[in-house]
């Protein structure tokens, strides 16, 4: 398996966050059984996410956040059409502490899934400079800097896709 991805934050209107990521995703399947499986599968996929800040909660440690993940899901001998198509949303509702600590919990809807309802729960917080947790994410990791060119990085994925492979199609 192998994925690219590509993120950038930055504010519009002078007052809302956004962060906005692409991705392009590749897993090998190696089958030994005797279904018929399609050797790989690939998902293209955008990112939006909005973070309503204390304009809307009238609290600065507050935030809502919005998730917009357009993807499609295809087997390697498939185009990507409307049956790849899948479009996530979710709601989340955040709590900054401080720089170093947030907490949040939400929901993500994932309609055409067989799991179309995912709650969650989870926070990042950075113990000092070299010790930071992250389990804000589909890529939750451990990092630990050892100097100013070395890091240690535990991070496991998530594989939240799911692909429809249609016989014949």
């Amino acid at each position: 398996e192998y994925s690219i991805n590509a993120s950038k934050e930055f504010t519009v209107f002078e007052r809302l966050p956004l962060e906005t990521a692409i991705g392009l995703r590749h897993i090998n399947i190696h089958n030994s059984t005797s279904i018929e499986l399609p050797d790989s599968l690939q998902t293209k996929s955008v990112f939006t996410r909005f973070y309503l800040p204390d304009i809307v909660t009238h609290n600065e440690r507050l935030f809502f956040g919005i998730d917009l993940a357009p993807s499609f899901n295809s087997a390697s001998e498939h185009d990507f059409d409307s049956d790849a198509f899948r479009f996530n949303f979710g709601a989340s509702i955040i709590y900054r502490q401080d720089s170093d600590c947030i907490i949040a919990a939400g929901a993500i809807f994932r309609p055409n899934y067989d799991d179309s309802f995912v709650p969650f729960v989870g926070f990042r917080y950075r113990v000092n400079d070299r010790l930071y947790f992250n389990f804000l994410s589909l890529s939750p990791n451990i990092s630990y800097t050892l100097d100013e060119k070395s890091k240690i990085l535990l991070e496991f994925n998530i594989l939240a896709d799911e692909f429809e492979v249609i016989k014949g199609a």
